[in-house]
């Protein structure tokens, strides 16, 4: 049963003429002043969402960007700001650092710790104070352990999920729920994962579906609308080679605002009839996310986000519309713990 909402924010400023006939991606030049509004923005975003009951407020961190997309320069001082401005808000990013999790679940879960790895030994075999040191300590401690972790799954390999399953990291899929799509195969492997070291879990346990999602009066509204922020989106992860199903000519076709509007290129109705966005009245998207409980018994978390390009307003707008009219439908919603004990 869902729980639980989240919602996720790269750190995009506002800007104007987006969309495939839009500037392009490497052509956006913003100065400073501009770009320092992230950071007002992040925190209307996060203060909305502590007061409507969401979960969790995620943020990328990405530094030398110039071009407005993810302008977040920190997420850890940005989190410790947002913590002093919010009640109840989790804040968190996502993180893929291969043997270094070793490293962070042993300083956050063992009193005291040493590590030998192909990358790293800690601690370095040297002297120390007239005696070689053994062991670390990270003081103090987190106050809640376990500490709650989460890592997007792209590929969905065995190997990276028998990797997750091991330290207990809990899953983020983004996409949506079309038939035979690739986010069920992932469910499905992810129980099997866990399966492996002798735990059964429901369809859909310890993941959360990742949907970016647009509210409207209708569907054909929604589509009008958010059409211009899912292209823009596209233009901009597609670069990064973060959309799979996008080939090298498409990309390129993508960097030409004269083609690209009229290019076979995906549409938001696409991805809408994939299950990838939300978008249309709340009793529609409110059906769909039921329809998914339905399927995935397990499933306690939804995230929803929205596309780059969506201006502070819009973006708080649809915060607070999915919030008062979406979320009350899902009648157990958690309200999430403050983060510190005060």
């Amino acid at each position: 049963m869902i729980t639980k909402f989240d919602s996720l924010f790269a750190g995009h400023i506002d800007m104007d003429n987006v969309g495939y006939g839009g500037i392009p991606v490497n052509d956006r030049r913003f100065p400073n002043e501009h770009l320092a509004t992230v950071f007002d923005k992040a925190q209307a975003m996060a203060q909305l969402m502590d007061r409507l009951g969401y979960s969790t407020f995620w943020m990328a961190e990405h530094h030398f960007q110039r071009e407005g997309y993810e302008c977040i320069p920190n997420v850890l001082m940005m989190a410790l700001h947002l913590a002093h401005v919010t009640e109840r808000l989790k804040i968190g990013c996502g993180f893929n650092i291969e043997e270094q999790v070793d490293i962070i679940f042993k300083a956050f879960n063992e009193e005291s710790f040493s590590h030998r790895g192909k990358h790293y030994t800690l601690p370095p075999q040297v002297p120390y104070r007239g005696y070689t040191l053994e062991e670390l300590t990270v003081v103090p401690r987190p106050l809640r352990l376990p500490v709650e972790c989460w890592q997007p799954i792209q590929g969905g390999t065995a190997r990276a999920m028998d990797f997750m399953a091991k330290h207990g990291i809990q899953g983020l899929i983004g996409g949506g729920s079309a038939e035979g799509g690739a986010m069920h195969k992932v469910v499905l492997g992810w129980q099997e994962a866990h399966a492996r070291r002798g735990q059964r879990l429901e369809m859909g346990e310890r993941l959360c579906f990742g949907f970016h999602f647009y509210l409207a009066n209708s569907r054909e509204q929604g589509i009008r609308e958010a059409a211009k922020y899912y292209e823009e989106n596209l233009k901009m992860f597609g670069e990064l080679r973060l959309v799979r199903a996008l080939s090298d000519e498409q990309i390129e076709i993508m960097r030409d605002p004269k083609r690209a509007p009229t290019a076979k290129l995906p549409r938001i109705e696409d991805a809408i009839a994939n299950g990838g966005v939300l978008c249309g009245s709340p009793e529609q998207i409110i059906d769909h996310l039921k329809s998914l409980e339905r399927r995935y018994p397990g499933l306690d978390r939804v995230s929803v986000s929205l596309s780059v390009g969506v201006p502070k307003a819009v973006a708080l707008e649809q915060l607070e519309w999915f919030g008062t009219e979406v979320m009350p439908a899902f009648k157990q919603v958690k309200v999430a713990e403050p983060a510190m004990a005060k």
